[in-house]
């Protein structure tokens, strides 16, 4: 705003109020908060994810621990079985007399051959027979077609890591380690 005299009147000068220069100062201020909300929103989920992997994978290593401890009980409880031994089970010629075969122990073992193979593959090769008289050269042949690419090991079909490796051994052993649980509950049934 500005004043000056003129003459006897005084001339007030007072600016233009720019409405729209306001609002578009207001919704540049908006879109700035709304953005920074979505920035900490977005961080926030993000540590919240990080926060559920680890916990996921605490949680693993957790029952991987008790795993171990439950396989190892396990092997001791094994290792403290008294087995009690049965009676001899019969021969296969034996049960084979049972079921109607008459004959000897020799003609029981004959009857178990089949019938001849096929033929195996060839042998390897013999031994290089004495250097001939050279010949004559030959022409030249034409040139073969080009052979087909070959082909590109992949992960997880033609090749493993030392890790995957090791995972999958695991894998076995606990289900062998299962098995054997199954079994020594089913022994201790049967004792009791």
């Amino acid at each position: 705003m500005s004043f000056k005299a003129e003459g006897e009147n005084i001339v007030i000068n007072i600016p233009d109020y720019d409405e729209s220069a306001e609002v578009q100062k207001q919704l540049n201020e908006k879109e700035r908060n709304e953005n920074e909300e979505k920035r900490i929103a977005a961080e926030n989920t993000r540590k919240s994810n990080e926060n559920s992997r680890i916990a996921a994978e605490n949680t693993r290593v957790k029952e991987h621990e008790e795993m171990k401890k439950e396989i190892n009980k396990i092997s001791n409880e094994v290792k403290n079985i008294n087995l009690i031994p049965g009676p001899n089970g019969k021969s296969s010629y034996e049960i084979a007399l049972e079921k109607g075969f008459v004959g000897t122990v020799e003609e029981y073992l004959e009857s178990l051959k089949g019938r001849d193979g096929q033929d195996g593959p060839q042998g390897p090769q013999g031994e290089p027979g004495q250097e001939g008289e050279k010949g004559e050269p030959g022409v030249n042949g034409k040139d073969g077609t080009n052979g087909q690419d070959g082909h590109t090991p992949e992960k997880g079909i033609d090749y493993f890591t030392e890790e995957e490796k090791t995972e999958m051994v695991n894998e076995v052993v606990s289900k062998v380690n299962e098995d054997i649980g199954l079994i020594l509950d089913e022994i201790n049934g049967e004792v009791v």
